[in-house]
């Protein structure tokens, strides 16, 4: 199991990894996981603290009010790919709190400045304005940014 497998398999068992001072993390509802995933995360814990570290707003959910960016999206195959995968890693196949409001999003852009755009740009948009918010981003372009390079340090082999 990869480290962002690891992840979020953990927040799909209700649980919330919290980057804290120093090498110290904590778990919420740790009595959730079982003794298997528990040890997989004192082995990672510094792997784990790495991804979380990465992104300031990891695993939270932007509010419901953020407005919607009314510009087309243009973004290259990798850029999409880019952004999409960063939200997934966080859980966003799994009924989450970040994967139901993404849901909500791309709804948003389809009744709205969106309603022309095909299913892929509503998905990327709605990933977009998350990562962003996340990242605390003023453009989607420093989004792009520091993505890469954070991907470049550090890839996500699904060999690990």
């Amino acid at each position: 199991m990869t480290t962002d497998q690891l992840i979020s398999h953990i927040e799909t068992l209700g649980c919330r990894l919290i980057a804290l001072g120093g090498e110290r993390l904590r778990v919420t509802n740790p009595d959730r996981l079982p003794q298997d995933v528990l040890e997989s995360l004192r082995q990672r814990k510094s792997e784990i603290l790495g991804v979380i570290r990465s992104c300031p707003g990891w695993g939270t959910t932007p509010p419901d009010d953020l407005p919607l960016n009314p510009i087309f999206p243009r973004p290259l195959r990798a850029s999409r790919e880019l952004v999409i995968a960063h939200i997934l890693r966080q859980g966003g196949r799994n009924p989450t709190s970040v994967g139901e409001w993404l849901v909500k999003r791309e709804n948003d852009y389809f009744v709205g400045p969106g309603r022309h755009w095909d299913c892929g740009l509503l998905a990327y948009a709605a990933a977009r304005d998350c990562a962003q918010w996340q990242h605390r981003s003023e453009s989607e372009r420093e989004l792009l940014e520091r993505l890469s390079a954070f991907n470049e340090a550090r890839p996500w082999d699904a060999n690990k």
